[in-house]
């Protein structure tokens, strides 16, 4: 991607980013999800749902792997554990992200937030790790593509299973069938996207 190229997809996700998070229920969120991204549909009762409250999106992170995707990053997938460490396979990267996450109520909406080591960079906002980004819980669950009980990639182990390319779209059973990797048997758990 050209620079400029590389500026439209940080500008546009930022700008995304800026209306989810600016959106106080789901059905806003699902409203301008589907005008940007009309191929999935939100279910607006279940992103209320887990966003009511930081005990429900700590029980929808906890100990689970969510599979993620935006035009900005491509594909993420996120190993979460019960102990708010975060282990995130990177598009690009030949090794797992280590980081924190939590949950909190700010001024009344419940957000999501996640620490990365100072020596990571976020290619979409160029903004370097070290402190914490917080965001909407309804925002950061929108994103979510698949989600499944525990680490079955084994990612808290360190090391990528097989690289990304940044701009793939690659679903968890893509993943086992078209790159070999062997897994256990996946526990799916629901998301509110649907496709």
């Amino acid at each position: 991607m050209t620079p400029s190229g590389k500026a439209r997809a940080a500008c546009l996700l930022a700008a995304l980013m800026l209306v989810l998070v600016s959106c106080t229920n789901g059905k806003q969120v699902a409203a301008y999800y589907a005008q940007r991204f009309p191929q999935g549909q939100l279910d607006t009762g279940y992103l209320n749902q887990i966003s009511s409250s930081t005990a429900r999106a700590r029980y929808y992170l906890a100990g689970n792997t969510a599979r993620s995707f935006s035009p900005g990053h491509g594909t993420q997938i996120e190993y979460t554990d019960t102990n708010g460490n975060a282990f995130l396979w990177y598009p690009g990267n030949s090794r797992i992200v280590v980081g924190k996450w939590r949950t909190q109520n700010r001024q009344g909406n419940v957000e999501v937030c996640f620490l990365y080591p100072q020596d990571t960079l976020n290619p979409v906002t160029q903004e370097v790790g070290g402190n914490w980004e917080c965001m909407a819980a309804k925002a950061a669950f929108a994103f979510d593509y698949e989600r499944v009980r525990g680490n079955p990639f084994g990612l808290k182990a360190g090391s990528v299973p097989v690289p990304i390319a940044r701009q793939q779209n690659v679903s968890f059973l893509e993943l086992r069938r078209d790159f070999g990797i062997v897994t256990p048997i996946l526990e799916r758990l629901p998301t509110p996207r649907s496709f």
